[in-house]
Order: structure tokens, then C-alpha cells, then sequence
């Protein structure tokens, strides 16, 4: 990032022992250590929270999308319910159908819940 050779560092040096002199020269050299010391401390705490907050908003961005497939599901569970309810008044029978199979990626099982909900006696498969 900088280009500074050996002859600017001695330069340097030489310039803060006649600035400084050599009763103060270790202490602003204890003050300068310290300081770096501070500074790496805030930077790794400023990576770590920015890595949390940056984990926050995927997860954030995850269950948005989950929550949005939800109410799809809620709202296409409606319609078909609805679309029974319409055919059941027609037919003027009243039934109890089994869900159809809906295909949705979800975070948990939901073929299994729909295949066990078929076995219970209120449904008719045929």
C-alpha cells in the first residue's frame, strides 16, 4: 500500500528521537503498541458483529421466503376447499375428500403428514 524503504523508516526514527528525545522515546513507543493493540481489538469486534449481522439477514431472508411459501400453501388450501365445498353443494352430499398432493419445498415433512391424514377414517379414497 505504501512504498516506504529503509532510508524513510531511518528518517523517521531519527526525526522522532530529536523530536522526542530518548526519556520519552519508550513511552510513546509503550503508547503506539497499545494503541495497535486497541485498534486490532475493535477490528476483530467489528468483523465478528458484521458477520452476525450478516448471518441475521439470511436468516431473516430465509424465513421471509418460508413464510411466503406458508401462505401460498394457505391460500391454495382455501381454493381446494372451497372448490369441494362447491362440488359437495352441488351434488348436495356431504364428504369429507382427502387433501391432493401438493408439491412445495418445506423444512419439514409434509408428505408424510398428507399420507397419514388420508388413513384417518373421515376420508373416503377411492
Amino acid at each position: 500500500m505504501f512504498d516506504v524503504g529503509f532510508s524513510e523508516i531511518l528518517f523517521l526514527g531519527i526525526i522522532t528521537v530529536i523530536v522526542l528525545g530518548p526519556e520519552k522515546l519508550p513511552e510513546a513507543i509503550r503508547y503506539i503498541t497499545k494503541l495497535k493493540l486497541k485498534i486490532t481489538s475493535l477490528k476483530a469486534s467489528l468483523n465478528q458483529t458484521l458477520e452476525k449481522e450478516f448471518e441475521l439477514n439470511q436468516l431473516k431472508n430465509e424465513l421471509n421466503n418460508e413464510i411466503i411459501q406458508v401462505k401460498n400453501l394457505e391460500k391454495r388450501m382455501q381454493d381446494y376447499f372451497l372448490k369441494l365445498e362447491n362440488e359437495t353443494i352441488k351434488l348436495d352430499i356431504k364428504r369429507y375428500y382427502p387433501i391432493e398432493k401438493i408439491n412445495i419445498k418445506a423444512p419439514y415433512q409434509h408428505d408424510f403428514f398428507i399420507e397419514n391424514l388420508m388413513h384417518w377414517s373421515c376420508f373416503n379414497l377411492k
